[in-house]
């Protein structure tokens, strides 16, 4: 098949002002063998260039491309990437690499090298909202960029001002879903909004690409399609070749703040455990007493045949969170609208000025969502060994927003089993991470994992072997 075809060796020159004059100290950091760093590097590089094929396995990647590498030579002007063993795909006739890919290279490096130099690894919550917030400034994200000038015709001065929306999904849908999502971000981007997502394929693609869609038709020539992505989980999800810019966080818990902090409000289509897991990390946020006057929209939609899915979301919060927790004043934490994108369009901009008077209100940015409160038990990032799982605390004699952020870890850990390289061998080594709390609870995670493996929400191709075992 082509996509086992491979390289020998492939230069891939910068092209970005950012690395013109990256000083020597950072080329070493980045290419030498045995700081850990150099394989972080390796590990994003190969994400990036296996973009667009079948797998979301980092260990089928990495089985694949044993022996692939990357090192950073010096040019006159800037740097260059030396690439070997590869995957073919990522050039044009074997010779040029795709341009997406080349700007994609480069914001690893860039962002990597940031990390280190300027983050790196803070502690406490002011630390860490701060590091994200210096992460995506030091990647443009906050820029307001002018639209492309025309002689013949003035701009009006929305175009300047678009707003943003966080996308999740499931990478692993159907056909149907994912015209699905495209219709439905097609009546956004008309409506001059941009787009977050982790910039990977499925539902992360078809928002994109109903965007690119609206954006052409609506002349809109300033909007930006954002793949917000880590280290730990690139080579599982690469960023599609949409993505403009993409900006890599150094965990998982980052990249979710991020998501939260940098757009007005969030779009959920149907999709597996990641995304029970970022609506696990939603709701524990605005459950918090500290978010009761803050406004963040949330809509969960797709088309009719998700109706099945998005009742047993529904139910299955009703009967793990409760009803008095979700549907509370002045109204409820989410909605769900089924097979009407308009409907889904008009809805979430009427939300938007909402939000936007709150953060009016809080002093906050349009594009930051400072004042927001996050609590430190989805904000802290969780290692999902077999004995940090076997401590988490699913039960009710607890405060709402604490159950969540606890079952937020438990679909990470599931993700984390599913894709990752040290999560498939943990789980080689050890067996299936044993899920263990309140009975009735636990056979609510049971029933929405057996819908999940059913309808092949787990893993793109290939028989799902669980690297969980649900204990009721």
């Amino acid at each position: 098949m082509e996509q086992f075809h491979t390289f020998r060796q492939m230069e891939v020159d910068a092209l970005d002002q950012r690395l013109s004059y990256l000083p020597e100290e950072d080329i070493q950091y980045l290419t030498s063998v045995g700081n850990g760093h150099h394989e972080t590097l390796r590990r994003c590089c190969l994400g990036i260039l296996h973009a667009g094929t079948d797998s979301d396995s980092t260990t089928e990647l990495l089985e694949r491309y044993p022996t692939f590498n990357v090192t950073i030579a010096r040019t006159r002007g800037s740097i260059k990437f030396i690439l070997e063993n590869g995957p073919l795909t990522a050039f044009i006739d074997g010779q040029r690499i795709h341009e997406s890919m080349r700007e994609h290279l480069c914001s690893a490096a860039i962002d990597l090298i940031f990390h280190a130099r300027a983050i790196g690894k803070p502690q406490s919550p002011h630390e860490i909202t701060d590091a994200v917030f210096r992460i995506l400034d030091h990647a443009s994200v906050f820029q307001r960029i002018p639209p492309v000038a025309d002689p013949l015709k003035l701009v009006e001065r929305a175009r300047y001002e678009l707003t943003r929306i966080t996308c999740f999904g499931g990478h692993a849908i159907s056909d149907t879903t994912y015209k699905y999502g495209k219709t439905v971000c097609t009546r956004l981007a008309e409506r001059f909004c941009e787009f977050i997502s982790g910039g990977g394929q499925g539902i992360m693609r078809s928002s994109f690409s109903g965007a690119a869609a609206a954006y052409a038709a609506e002349r809109i020539t300033n909007a930006r399609m954002f793949g917000f992505n880590c280290p730990g989980i690139i080579t599982s999800e690469p960023p599609n070749l949409f993505v403009k810019p993409l900006v890599i966080l150094p965990d998982i818990e980052k990249r979710l703040e991020a998501f939260i902090r940098a757009s007005m409000g969030c779009i959920i289509f149907p999709g597996g455990p990641g995304t029970a897991e970022e609506i696990q990390m939603i709701l524990s946020m605005l459950l918090h007493e500290e978010n009761r006057d803050q406004v963040y929209p949330v809509i969960l939609t797709g088309p009719e045949s998700s109706r099945d899915y998005f009742e047993a979301i529904d139910s299955f919060i009703m009967k793990t969170v409760g009803r008095d927790a979700i549907r509370t004043t002045p109204g409820p934490l989410y909605e769900i609208i089924i097979n009407d994108p308009e409907r889904v369009a008009q809805h979430m901009m009427a939300a938007i000025e909402r939000a936007k008077n709150c953060r009016a209100a809080h002093d906050d940015q349009e594009l930051w969502y400072r004042s927001l409160y996050l609590p430190e038990e989805v904000q802290q990032p969780f290692h999902p060994t077999h004995e940090n799982v076997s401590k988490l605390e699913i039960h009710r004699n607890q405060s709402p927003y604490v159950l969540c952020a606890q079952l937020r870890r438990l679909f990470s850990a599931i993700v984390y089993g599913n894709v990752t390289d040290d999560g498939v061998k943990s789980i080689q080594k050890n067996g299936p991470y044993e899920l263990r709390g309140d009975a009735e609870i636990m056979r609510e995670v049971s029933i929405l994992l057996e819908r999940f493996v059913a309808e092949k929400r787990m893993k793109l191709e290939g028989e799902y072997d669980p690297c969980y075992k649900v204990i009721t």
